[in-house]
C-alpha cells in the first residue's frame, strides 16, 4: 500500500494530481509507471507489482477483481501469446455456470506484459 501512496505523491508533484472522475491514464503516465524501479522481475514482490499493473492495464481490471483470478483462466497459445478467460465482470455477467466466457487475447506484440505473465504463471 505504501508503494501506491508514494506513487500518488510523485504524480501529484508532477502535476498529475487531481483527476476528473473517469479520465484514464495517458500513455506517458503508463510508461512512467512501467519504468518505475519496483515494476520488474528482480524478486517475487516486484514481479507481483508488475503483474498487478499489467493486468490492470491490459484487462481493465477494477479494485477487487485481481483477487478472484485463477491460473486456469490463462491459456498459452501455440504462437506464444496468451488468452485470458473472464467469466464475470461488471460488463460480462455470464458466470461459470451460465455459459461462455469473454476471451481476451494478450498478443506477443505486448511482449513485456505477455512474458512477465508467463514467467509468473510458471513460477
Amino acid at each position: 500500500m505504501l508503494f501506491y501512496i508514494k506513487k500518488c505523491v510523485i504524480f501529484k508533484n508532477k502535476n498529475f494530481g487531481e483527476i476528473k472522475g473517469s479520465v484514464a491514464l495517458n500513455s506517458q503516465q503508463i510508461q512512467e509507471i512501467l519504468q518505475y524501479p519496483r515494476i520488474d522481475r528482480s524478486n517475487p514482490v516486484n514481479l507481483l507489482y508488475c503483474i498487478f499493473i499489467c493486468l490492470s492495464i491490459l484487462l481493465a481490471m477494477h479494485s477487487g477483481e485481481h483477487y478472484q483470478l485463477k491460473v486456469d483462466q490463462f491459456k498459452i497459445e501455440r504462437h506464444g501469446g496468451l488468452q485470458f478467460f473472464r467469466y464475470t465482470s461488471k460488463n460480462n455477467q455470464h458466470g461459470l455456470h451460465k455459459g461462455q466466457a469473454q476471451v481476451i487475447p494478450i498478443p506477443l506484440d505486448t511482449a513485456r506484459p505477455c512474458d512477465d505473465i508467463k514467467f509468473y504463471l510458471a513460477s
